[in-house]
């Protein structure tokens, strides 16, 4: 049955299905069969050349596998292993903490494995010694299941479910690899395995990245562009839209020069040019304000596709296909603290820093765009009895600043 022929709950809605045993609370002990119905096949090789740059000018340090392509890297084909002979995944991109898999029996579906909760498993069964491929605290693994897919219908409720994509999260034991290991743990591998325990998000393709003239609310990293701008423009800009004062908001000139990101500035070199883009992003940065303010979390704008924009039927929309922050509890509360120690000058730890480096990217991204386009509201960032008093930002992320430069 074609897209056209479904209701509209069918073609929104994600099923599910499984062909054996399940605990019932996500807990997948053997493959499941799964039947989505959405569009199109998933590309996302643009993202994974922004988390390349990323990893180079932050100093990561190199993989021992990186002679060889990521997609032979992270294959599975060939593998002995229940899971890789029934659904042969093949490796399509990799974005973050996620490796995402195409499914040939199931041409409406990727898969996207989450490396953090597999690298957080092995290491605290190495911690205490447990075989590394065992599932560390059951207890605790349903509780991280429940809050990720109560944030995922909380995203939803805020955006609309015409602008999310369905999608399920289980917990899967799955084949790895030497070679898999050694990049996800950049040579520092915690011991032999060919399975571990990680979260596994089941995604309807997004038939929009097949767009070649999309767009995307990206902010990316101001701080780790090889031309930062000088000093007293990136403190002024930072400084007036962190705090929320809608009346010493900057240019829309200062504000790109500052963010410095391509995709952002042709989000708004597009929005220049069509009224309706504009009312648009109106409508989309309206609610992440909204979003951010009463959560207290962000989403991510770090990469490229997290959050599309794009033409359907002649008229714009937009979606989030990526956008949820990874496993981030109270980051603005934590940005908020951060911001304090800085204003009497304590030192920031390494937590900090991370922190601040993301929360202060996406809030001067949102604030910023806001200016533009004349929404009143903001996300409120600086604490109210800070707000005026001159904070130096880059001092408090100076050794990423460093690394990046």
């Amino acid at each position: 049955m074609s897209n056209a022929d479904s209701s509209p709950s069918q073609r929104e809605d994600l099923e599910v299905r499984n062909n054996h045993r399940n605990d019932g609370d996500g807990v997948v002990q053997k493959p499941i069969a799964i039947d989505v119905k959405v569009n199109e096949r998933l590309e996302k090789e643009d993202e994974r050349d922004e988390i390349a740059k990323i990893r180079r000018e932050l100093g990561v340090t190199e993989p021992i596998a990186e002679q060889l392509s990521e997609r032979d890297i992270f294959s599975l084909d060939g593998i002995d292993h229940h899971v890789a002979k029934q659904f042969q995944p093949k490796y399509l991109a990799r974005g973050g903490n996620q490796i995402v898999y195409d499914i040939p029996a199931f041409p409406t579906l990727v898969a996207k494995a989450d490396t953090q909760i597999l690298k957080l498993n092995m290491d605290k069964n190495k911690e205490e010694g447990k075989p590394l491929d065992e599932l560390n605290d059951r207890k605790r693994a349903m509780e991280y299941l429940r809050y990720e897919r109560s944030r995922f219908q909380r995203m939803k409720s805020y955006f609309g479910k015409e602008h999310i994509l369905g999608q399920a999260k289980i917990l899967q034991k799955v084949p790895v690899t030497s070679r898999i290991l050694a990049e996800i743990y950049e040579g520092q591998i915690p011991g032999p395995t060919d399975e571990a325990w990680t979260a596994i998000t089941l995604q309807r393709r997004a038939e929009e990245l097949q767009d070649a003239h999309r767009l995307n609310l990206v902010g990316g990293y101001a701080e780790i562009q090889p031309e930062l701008t000088n000093d007293a423009e990136y403190s002024s800009v930072t400084a007036s839209l962190l705090d929320g004062n809608t009346k010493n908001s900057p240019t829309v000139q200062a504000f790109l020069r500052v963010q410095n990101n391509d995709g952002l500035n042709d989000l708004v070199a597009n929005a220049e040019q069509d009224a309706d883009l504009k009312k648009v992003l109106c409508d989309l940065v309206q609610k992440v304000i909204r979003y951010t303010n009463e959560t207290g979390e962000i989403l991510d704008l770090a990469g490229n596709d997290n959050i599309t924009v794009f033409q359907k039927d002649g008229k714009w929309t937009y979606r989030l296909i990526d956008a949820l922050y990874p496993m981030e509890i109270d980051n603005v509360e934590n940005t908020r603290k951060a911001i304090q120690k800085l204003a009497y000058d304590q030192v920031l730890d390494k937590d900090d820093q991370g922190c601040l480096f993301n929360v202060l990217n996406f809030t001067r991204t949102i604030n910023g765009l806001a200016s533009y386009l004349g929404v009143q509201q903001r996300i409120e960032i600086v604490p109210e009895h800070l707000r005026g008093i001159p904070i130096d930002f880059k001092a408090g992320l100076k050794e990423i600043i460093q690394r990046a430069h």
